[in-house]
Order: structure tokens, then sequence, then C-alpha cells
């Protein structure tokens, strides 16, 4: 299995065949060591012509109207809207599009990869959204560049949550526990305990609550953990150095 296909709830059935949306895994492709299989990402030491081989198996299995816009994903809480021509120095952690054929894509080995678009797919967005992304507001600040730069209301979101660190996997300390709480009241239960002032935190569920807290009510959940499955996904905790799945999303006629 090369390819998880994104799953959204209230699509119109002509939406359906517009959308084109899901997460890569590990499986397939050329890269060697740690980062075996099809690591998509050429920052992580990996050697670029396999990775360049990678790109290309992944576009022709999934048959990619045009490249990936790949992004200098920094953690930050930026989003840019494509197509436009980026540089080394630009830091975006998520992008959006209204035009057709044109792929967007984050790369991910435990952070969030979500993607959103609305039950007649006039868009697609995807984010990157690790715990500091997300507590410095990269949904919300997607969110509001969606509500400004499209048609569509916010009743009409729809988004989907892809493979990340589970919440069995996912130890943080107090100080990230206090900073969600100050963001969303209702964080409380998205943190167990784990001893010595530790919690396993659910990051899923913390994406979950803030699409919602912008008023996204479609929300599905993939359900999927990247540290617990080393044959499917890579994992930047599990393995420190290792690869990256990416997620795609583009519109079709």
């Amino acid at each position: 299995m090369t390819w998880i296909s994104a799953s959204f709830k209230g699509l119109t059935t002509q939406a359906k065949n517009k959308v084109h949306a899901g997460t890569t895994t590990r499986i397939g492709g050329v890269s060697m060591d740690d980062y075996k299989g099809l690591n998509l990402a050429s920052h992580v030491g990996d050697a670029i012509n396999l990775v360049n081989q990678n790109r290309a198996i992944i576009s022709k299995y999934l048959n990619l109207p045009s490249a990936p816009i790949w992004l200098n994903q920094t953690h930050t809480n930026k989003i840019v809207e494509l197509p436009r021509t980026l540089t080394q120095a630009d830091e975006f952690d998520a992008s959006f599009t209204k035009q057709k054929q044109l792929v967007c894509a984050v790369m991910t080995a435990d952070c969030v990869p979500i993607v959103i678009t609305d039950i007649h797919a006039r868009f697609v967005v995807t984010i990157h959204a690790g715990w500091r992304g997300l507590a410095n507001g990269i949904v919300a600040n997607s969110v509001a560049m969606l509500i400004n730069q499209t048609d569509s209301d916010i009743s009409e979101y729809t988004a989907w949550i892809g493979p990340a660190i589970g919440a069995s996997a996912f130890e943080v300390g107090k100080e990230v526990k206090d900073i969600f709480q100050q963001k969303f009241v209702s964080s409380e239960s998205y943190f167990i305990p784990n001893g010595n002032q530790k919690y396993l935190a659910d990051l899923p569920g913390l994406v979950e609550l803030a699409l919602k807290a912008e008023g996204i009510s479609y929300v599905v959940q993939s359900n999927l953990c990247t540290y617990s499955d080393p044959k499917l996904f890579y994992s930047y905790r599990r393995d420190g150095q290792t690869g990256r799945m990416a997620t795609f999303a583009w519109l079709s006629s």
C-alpha cells in the first residue's frame, strides 16, 4: 500500500470526482538504510538522486497532473496561496489553491497532515501541523485565509486528518500541556498523565479540536499512527534519522 486515500464528509457527488487527496507510505521506492522505502524528502540526508527517483515513482503511480509544490516547512503558522514562485527563503507550513491540476503538498513523519476542501471541491489546502505550529495558529490562519480568498462558507468546509503520531506514543512535558490549555480551554482530556510531569498527548485529537474551534464540523480522522507501524510509516520520534511521507491534494475538472 503506497497510498492512503483521504476521506471527506459531506462531498457532493460531483465533488467526489473532482477532489483527490491522501498520504503516501514508505512502501516501495528506492531509498536505503535509515530512509528505506519511498522517502520523498530532499532535506533529511538521503541521496538526492534516490529522492528524485522516489518522486518520479509516486508521480507515475498517482498520475499526478503536475509536479507537487514542495514547501520549506519550519513549523511556522504561515499559509501560501498557489500558484506562486517560491524561493529557499520562503517558509510556509500550508498551501492552498483554487486552480485545477495544481498539486499542493506537505511532508510529515509524525506531525499531522491535514487536507481541507469544501463540499463542492472549489479549493484544496494541505497543512503540516506539529504541536508548535498548531499552538501558534497554523490551522486558524489557514482557515482565515480560506475565508478571505474563497467564496465557500465555513459551514461547507470538510477536513481529513492523515496518519500522525498517536496518543499512545507522543509524550510531552507539562509546558506543552499548559500552552494548549491556554489556547483551548477544553484540551485537558487530550493529555493523559504519564508520570514525572509528562503526558501522552493526542495530537490528531487536538487538531480536530482546532478545526472545530474554527467552525469546521465535517472532520474525518484516519486513525493511523506513524510511530506504531515502522513497515508502513516513517517516524521521527521513533527513529530520529528517517525519511518523510507526503500528503498531496489537487482538483481535477
